[in-house]
């Protein structure tokens, strides 16, 4: 495990030498952010379970007995004591086809919700046959059902899906239910690669403990949109509501005074700001990160959420340019800025080179919350509580492994090189608290053009 830390202050007027959570803070303080922000398939039956025997049945000699005796591999003679009659047929096959959902067994799959062996892909999910029916009664009948009475805290498994169906059905969606998630022809070899290696997985963990972080990653996932990447989309144009904004490329800069007059730094904070906020929010639905302790809770957000908002911000960087979103014009920056300009370098170099590694990994979106989510609880010197952050941390490095070896199963080394990137980004965040605490990128008065809530983040 990387650990990595940023400095804390202590001071008389520390922000932690409170113990209330209600003590009076400053506007832009992380304290008043983290306050404001507060039924199994039936197995066919056999002859000897259903009390009758071979031998109950009549004898296909037996007058009477309306039992078909096959001949030849052309002719089906059919017995019966009020018709006889040949038929002709086409040659018998003595090879069946095997049932469409046979792989389902082959490679021992899941359902993704409640761990039952599944039956096949429904409603876009692999699932069993209970909560394939559960689903559509519900879609079906629009049923609505009473809130859940362990405050969505449910742990959904075989023996339990039945008793919250509140949860179960949050559950489906989270796994991605649709009705109209419907998958023709055959199963896709990515797919079927991606099957053996959950297959692989289940030798070394059991299915209980592979049910319980694939719900965490779907609880993860819908986080991390719901408070991150949709404030992104408002910048970058994924909103309705946004206004298109005009794009200004800029290829070159003649001085440092050009960096001031186009205020990149005061534009790239404008969205920087947003997404650490974001980032507090959806640490706040990570599981276990309430019941820390306020204290941790702050120190872990100091360290994190800067991060945070560089890796969602990764979107924003293609090939040799970088876009600052804003509401009226986006500013694009190109990669050749880092050589002429000093200041675009002291701002931007580091960061682009981990935009560089992370993209080349290809990361899907449930991967990307999986691990923002282990950078809110990485290691310090300063917890209360370390033991109990690093088995937060623990779960949510396993399930992001998991994810990753079910989404690229033939990129083994896919994961420990992730996790070796966090040095990269800790480096980055540092780097530029620095450059901001000694004046490189902020050349006002007094740091005016660095917002607060950055300067308590450096501690400047």
């Amino acid at each position: 495990m990387v650990s990595y830390m940023l400095p804390v202050d202590f001071g008389q007027n520390s922000l932690y030498n409170s113990t209330s959570p209600d003590f009076p803070m400053d506007q832009d303080n992380f304290e008043n952010i983290m306050m404001d922000f507060n039924g199994r398939p039936q197995e066919p039956q056999s002859l000897s379970g259903s009390g009758d025997s071979l031998s109950s049945y009549p004898s296909p000699n037996q007058p009477g007995s309306p039992v078909a005796i096959v001949t030849s591999t052309e002719d089906i003679q059919v017995s019966s004591a009020s018709d006889e009659r040949v038929q002709k047929s086409k040659p018998y096959n003595k090879r069946l086809p095997p049932s469409k959902q046979l792989y389902t067994t082959e490679l021992a799959v899941l359902c993704r919700i409640c761990g039952d062996k599944a039956s096949g892909f429904h409603y876009g999910v692999h699932s069993c046959e209970g909560c394939k029916g559960f689903f559509r009664r519900t879609i079906k009948k629009n049923l609505v059902y009473k809130p859940c009475r362990a405050l969505k805290q449910c742990k959904l498994s075989l023996g339990s899906r039945n008793k919250c169906q509140h949860c179960r059905f949050q559950r489906c969606l989270r796994a991605g239910m649709s009705q109209d998630a419907v998958r023709f022809g055959r199963m896709p070899k990515v797919e079927r690669e991606k099957l053996m290696a959950d297959k692989e997985e289940l030798e070394e963990n059991s299915s209980v403990r592979i049910l319980e972080l694939r719900s965490i990653t779907d609880i993860i996932k819908q986080s991390f949109h719901q408070h991150v990447v949709e404030i992104l989309l408002k910048f970058s144009g994924g909103d309705e509501d946004k206004q298109e904004s005009k794009d200004i490329l800029i290829n070159r800069l003649e001085s440092e005074e050009d960096f001031e007059n186009w205020k990149i730094y005061v534009k790239y904070q404008e969205v920087v700001l947003p997404l650490m906020e974001g980032a507090v929010r959806f640490a706040k639905q990570l599981p276990g990160f309430l019941e820390l302790s306020t204290y941790d809770q702050i120190t872990l957000m100091k360290q994190a959420s800067m991060s945070v908002a560089i890796v969602a911000m990764s979107p924003l960087v293609e090939d040799v340019k970088f876009k600052i979103p804003g509401m009226e014009m986006n500013l694009i920056l190109n990669k050749s800025l880092l050589e002429e300009c000093r200041i675009v370098r002291q701002l931007f170099g580091q960061i682009w080179k981990f935009y560089e590694k992370l993209k080349k990994f290809e990361l899907l979106q449930s991967e990307i919350s999986l691990f923002c989510a282990t950078l809110c609880f990485s290691e310090n010197p300063f917890l209360q509580s370390p033991i109990e952050i690093d088995k937060i941390q623990q779960d949510l490095l396993q399930a992001l492994r998991i994810e990753l070896k079910h989404n690229h199963p033939k990129q083994r080394h896919l994961f420990p090189n992730l996790v070796m990137l966090v040095t990269d980004l800790r480096q980055a965040v540092d780097t530029f608290g620095q450059n901001i605490r000694i004046g490189i990128i902020d050349k006002s008065k007094d740091l005016s053009d660095t917002a607060p809530l950055i300067k308590e983040m450096f501690n400047i």
